[in-house]
């Protein structure tokens, strides 16, 4: 059984439990509170969860993937780094400053 079937299973059982509380919470709030118990409950169930195998060496199949992967990423770096070492340091020139123009008014 998938999750979502096992969590509608626990919320029909729960639903004709407790049919005496739906007068007293009102219907809304019934619902609501038993779909998140059925949700609380449905937790972790349906779910498969692949084990790892032991006697396979995942380490050894993801080598060559990631080694392929990283090639480009490798060459594109050291081509930058070849490209920074040749450029020459421009020496920036001095900026000549603007002097302040002083009128004398007679």
């Amino acid at each position: 059984m998938t999750h979502k079937e096992i969590k509608n299973n626990i919320h029909n059982k729960l639903d004709v439990a407790l049919v005496a509380y739906k007068s007293l919470l009102g219907d809304k709030k019934y619902q609501n509170r038993i779909k998140k118990a059925a949700k609380l409950i449905a937790e972790g169930l349906g779910k498969e969860i692949k084990k790892v195998d032991p006697s396979k060496n995942n380490k050894v199949q993801l080598k060559p993937a990631i080694k392929k992967a990283a090639i480009p990423v490798v060459k594109k770096a050291a081509k930058a780094i070849v490209k920074k070492a040749v450029k020459p340091i421009a020496q920036k020139k001095p900026v000549a400053t603007k002097k302040k123009v002083v009128s004398k008014a007679k």
